[in-house]
């Protein structure tokens, strides 16, 4: 396990969903969005907690680290464009 420092948390990605219930996705400046399932938090990320399916920016960015055989990605908190709650896009930092 990956134990993620300051505000960086570590991230499962994860396949975009076939179909959603109502859910609109307004992409930001930085393009589109993927989504992942945090695994672990830093102790300063303060908005997220383990469990929750985010959408962030491009993974492009992001360095891809094998964890037992599992990709990860460590993000910061501020690549947090939103977090899903019963799946629907809860709120966006963009703005």
């Amino acid at each position: 396990m990956i134990r993620p420092l300051a505000d960086r948390i570590v991230v499962e990605p994860l396949d975009p969903p076939l179909s959603t219930t109502l859910a609109v996705v307004v992409l930001g400046r930085e393009g589109r969005h993927t989504r992942g399932k945090i695994i672990a938090c830093g102790p300063k990320a303060t908005d997220c907690q383990p469990g929750q399916i985010i959408h962030f920016t491009d993974t492009f960015k992001f360095p891809v680290i094998m964890d037992h055989g599992l990709k990860r990605l460590i993000l910061q908190e501020a690549d947090i464009a939103g977090i899903e709650e019963d799946g629907h896009y809860l709120y966006s930092q963009d703005g």
